[in-house]
């Protein structure tokens, strides 16, 4: 069953922390197990049938835009907005207000996760919400934990916040929505959620995913033995020391004594020449 809801993706909040894999890529196209972040969220998205989306762009918009398109290529709508700085998002949704004639759901694009958004989205439609927010059982615990993460809000509340035009998180959101009288709510649940803002956080969950800790997230390519996983056209000389887990991509040649340590990921159509050795 699909619903009557548009997706709205965020950029990364400060793409800079992400150096040196921002100043090669844009946060919606920064890979996570050789496939584009967005990419990752379109999938889980379509998984609910929703298929209107609308990319707010900052960080490299004309690459993100020229790889997605309109998402003829996954069968979904996408749309963009363009916000040369970025200052939250709530005034980049302010922006686009006119475009959403309904609640919305809404991600950060520099995230990945596993949530269940058909329970999520009718636990919100139950509640009569005006804006909720999921939370794992451990956050409940300690609320100060609780950081930047996906959202269902009414058009309603978007209207009453199209004045904040500075950068306000979660809490602030709330507050604001309070003092007019409007209901938030949280919808707890046993999901996974990793949000990429340092390159640390970039590192680990490509670590996690390969780990299988993440099993949301089909790895590209086959799995021809335990751990490893090779793109098509991929050729490894019987040579190769692999120490797995190890994700090779597409069109790569592998050539002979070449050491490949655990947790490596090669892209798509890299040599990698006799002798050497990737950590």
């Amino acid at each position: 069953k699909g619903f009557n809801m548009k997706a709205i993706v965020l950029p990364a909040d400060n793409p800079e922390l992400l150096s040196p894999v921002s100043n090669w890529t844009s946060d919606y196209l920064m890979p996570v197990v050789n496939k584009p972040v967005a990419e990752h969220l379109i999938e889980l998205l379509l998984e609910n049938n929703i298929r209107d989306m609308i990319f707010i762009l900052n960080h490299q918009p004309y690459e993100t835009e020229q790889y997605f398109k309109m998402g003829e290529r996954w069968g979904c709508n996408i749309s963009y907005s363009l916000v040369r700085e970025y200052h939250g998002a709530i005034d980049a949704i302010s922006r686009i207000k006119n475009s959403i004639e309904e609640g919305f759901i809404c991600f950060p694009v520099n995230m990945i996760t596993n949530l269940d958004i058909a329970s999520f989205f009718n636990f919100h439609n139950e509640t009569l919400a005006d804006l909720t927010l999921p939370v794992t059982p451990l956050e409940m615990k300690k609320p100060g934990l609780i950081k930047f993460r996906p959202f269902i809000m009414s058009h309603r509340a978007l209207c009453l916040l199209t004045n904040i035009k500075r950068h306000i998180g979660i809490k602030e959101i709330i507050k604001n929505l309070s003092d007019v009288g409007l209901k938030s709510n949280t919808y707890r649940s046993e999901f996974h959620y990793s949000l990429i803002e340092t390159v640390n956080d970039y590192v680990e969950v490509n670590r996690a995913i390969l780990k299988g800790e993440i099993s949301s997230i089909t790895i590209p390519g086959k799995e021809i033995r335990e751990g490893l996983w090779v793109g098509r056209n991929s050729f490894i000389d019987p040579e190769t020391e692999i120490d797995t887990p190890v994700l090779i991509g597409e069109n790569c040649s592998i050539r002979n004594s070449v050491s490949i340590s655990e947790y490596s990921i090669i892209g798509d159509g890299v040599i990698v020449d006799s002798d050497s050795s990737i950590k």
